[in-house]
């Protein structure tokens, strides 16, 4: 791919595959190219440049980057300026510099139409990410409604989306709605970065859309789960007469990261509307029929109150909460439920009925067995397994782990090809040291 444009290869995948999300965030992104000596920058355009510069890719921060660009803006602007410009871009990290490039490009008096000339120019030739990453910031300095498409499609590349977003919001008549357009494209850190600009937001169509599926993404969930249950009103979508199945799955799954142990956003004790909310989402879950998607939001849930966190506002309503929720939990068809995801390894989610089926005292040690004889390198499966053995059964997980596991690596080895295979290994050595017994022995 080596001297590919990036928005050649956006229009490919947007071709083949929609207007996203894209496999694997639209990676592999375009190599950076391999310079040919004879181009040479457009007459005119960029004369002089290089003198300012004293060497290639040693620009004097942002004031340098700023001056680099000013000249570039009021020179020549053809598409044959970008791989010289290139050049001097390929140790240059914008994110770094963004804000304060920012500022120093519009202390300089270029006019917006040839700053937006330049910004669209990178955007569509360049074959470096920093250099597209420039052309974006360019945009949202200078760029208008006309920019919504491509902002979009290049957005829409995960290592492009924080800049396509900040751009969309700084040049789209309702940015809400634009960075809205984007956010549904893109499922990692985009996701992330997209939905936090939507904080605000007081849309119906957003507001439905986070609490549904908004706040997934393939980070963690905890990053967003406090936006999409405060921007998306949640308390008073589970107050209705009528609450869909995806709105309830929805708030399953925001409960389910506003009490995750270690998450890295702000958990259920920032969330002033928790209790009622939890209530509510007892009240809704006892009038369903069981499923797994709402029997882990009861498990995130009760093993959270079982040890709440020191300060939280609301202690006094823990017991009660506590009670509802390990009453829920206790009634047969829950067992049921979970047992019988459980009876099939060739189900695509038993792996997510083994934390419930934890919690609820169940031991599916020949169920996990079964999985494993299927699909051996699985670290879950296997520290789940190691939970149910006994020191008599010590052996028989060595030799179990020896038959099925790829040869463990030795540990100076470097990247591993398969790491999943070295964690279950681990999970297995701590459970025969726990159990102490060599697997040697």
């Amino acid at each position: 791919m080596s001297g590919s444009t990036f928005f050649s290869h956006a229009l490919s995948l947007a071709a083949l595959y929609g207007p996203g999300p894209w496999p694997d965030e639209g990676n592999p992104l375009p190599d950076e190219p391999e310079h040919d000596d004879g181009l040479r920058f457009a007459p005119g355009a960029l004369e002089g440049m290089l003198s300012h510069h004293l060497a290639r890719n040693r620009l004097d921060g942002a004031s340098g980057l700023a001056e680099l660009l000013a000249e570039a803006a009021n020179g020549e602007l053809v598409p044959a300026i970008v791989p010289g410009l290139e050049r001097c871009l390929e140790d240059v990290n914008v994110a770094e510099m963004s804000d304060e490039l920012s500022g120093l490009l519009e202390q300089r008096a270029i006019s917006d139409d040839r700053v937006r000339e330049l910004a669209r120019l990178l955007v569509e030739g360049g074959t470096l990410r920093e250099s597209v990453k420039i052309g974006l910031l360019l945009l949202g300095l200078s760029g208008d409604d006309r920019d919504r498409e491509l902002l979009l499609l290049m957005g829409a590349l995960e290592e492009l989306t924080l800049f396509a977003v900040l751009a969309l919001w700084r040049t789209q008549p309702d940015p809400h709605r634009a960075v809205f357009d984007l956010a549904r494209r893109v499922r990692g850190w985009g996701r992330v970065q997209a939905v936090e600009r939507l904080a605000d937001s007081r849309d119906p169509e957003i507001k439905s859309w986070l609490l549904r599926d908004g706040f997934r993404n393939d980070v963690m969930d905890e990053y967003l789960a406090l936006t999409a249950a405060v921007t998306g009103g949640l308390r008073d979508a589970l107050s209705a007469a009528v609450v869909d199945d995806d709105l309830l799955d929805g708030a399953g799954g925001i409960l389910t990261a506003l009490v995750a142990e270690y998450g890295p956003g702000d958990g259920i004790e920032y969330y002033l509307d928790a209790v009622p909310v939890l209530w509510r989402y007892a009240e809704l879950v006892a009038a369903r029929e069981p499923c797994l998607r709402t029997i882990r939001p009861l498990v995130a849930v009760l093993s959270f109150l079982d040890n709440p966190i020191d300060g939280l506002p609301w202690r006094f309503d823990v017991p009660a909460l506590r009670d509802r929720y390990a009453e829920l939990l206790a009634r047969p068809e829950i067992t049921q439920t979970v047992l019988a995801h459980l009876a099939d390894p060739a189900r695509t989610d038993f792996l997510d009925a083994l934390w419930p089926a934890n919690v609820l005292g169940l031991r599916p040690r020949d169920q996990i067995v079964a999985y494993l004889e299927r699909s051996p390198v699985s670290f879950f499966a296997w520290s789940h397994l190691c939970k149910y053995v006994d020191p008599c059964d010590a052996h028989w997980l060595a030799d179990l782990a020896e038959r099925l596991l790829p040869p463990e690596q030795p540990p100076d080895t470097g990247i591993r090809r398969h790491l999943n295979a070295d964690l279950a290994w681990r999970s297995v050595r701590d459970r025969l040291r726990e159990l102490s017994v060599s697997r040697d022995s």
